[in-house]
Parts: structure tokens; sequence; C-alpha cells
């Protein structure tokens, strides 16, 4: 099994994609043998911005506050700027049904702190899963 190419500053684009997930749960579960129990799912409550005047680092929190519709994609293009790659609703969903799926030992989310607010908040949905 190949494993996928790790995020690179210098190479714009997704940085935490559910192909990207299936793939290395394959690797370490199949390929490595390590029991689906013993394995934890990352989730990213963040996002990477490219582009000519974009800044790098986003929380989910400001993107969705700053773009209207964000937490329905898992990409923004800001006009003239860039364009910011994070996890939105569906995709966050889409990986904790796989976890619940494939029997991981859990999942984990890095940053709890740059979560939204309400219906957009991923946590809520999150939890709305696994309950």
């Amino acid at each position: 099994m190949t494993r996928r190419v790790q995020w690179n500053k210098e190479k714009p684009g997704p940085h935490s994609t559910y192909e990207a997930a299936e793939t290395d749960f394959a690797y370490w579960n199949t390929s490595r043998s390590v029991p689906a129990n013993k394995l934890t799912l990352g989730l990213p409550f963040y996002g990477y911005g490219f582009g000519p005047s974009i800044q790098e680092s986003y929380s989910y929190g400001d993107i969705v506050t700053g773009f209207p519709g964000s937490e329905l994609v898992d990409f923004v293009v800001v006009p003239n700027k860039g364009t910011i790659y994070y996890n939105g609703l569906p995709t966050i969903k889409k990986k904790v049904g796989f976890a619940l799926n494939k029997k991981a030992g859990g999942i984990m989310i890095w940053q709890l702190l740059g979560d939204a607010t309400g219906d957009k908040s991923l946590l809520s949905a999150i939890n709305t899963l696994i309950q």
C-alpha cells in the first residue's frame, strides 16, 4: 500500500481529506497490523491558507464566521488572496462515521478552541453522532 504524500506548505491543497483518513487507517490497521481499537482518527478544527496574500493558519471558527456557508464545504476561495482548506461539517461527520464503522479506538480533535458555536459547531456535530 502506498502512503499518501504529507501536507506541504509549498504544495497548495487539502491537508486532511476523508480519503487520507481512509488510506492512513488502512495503512496502520492492515499493513502494520495495529488493531482498530488501538487507532485514533484525528480531526482538524483548523485550516491552512495558500495564496499570494492570505494568512497561513485559521481556526475553523474564524473561517465560518468570516465566510458564510463555509461550514458546508472543505475550502473557501478568498478573491485576490488565495484559498483556505479545512474540514467542514459534512467531512467531519463522514470521518466520525468512518471511525465508528471501523471500531476505531476513538477520535482526536486538534484544536478544540478552534471550533465554532451554535449549529456550525464541529464538536456538536460529533456529539450527535456518538450518542
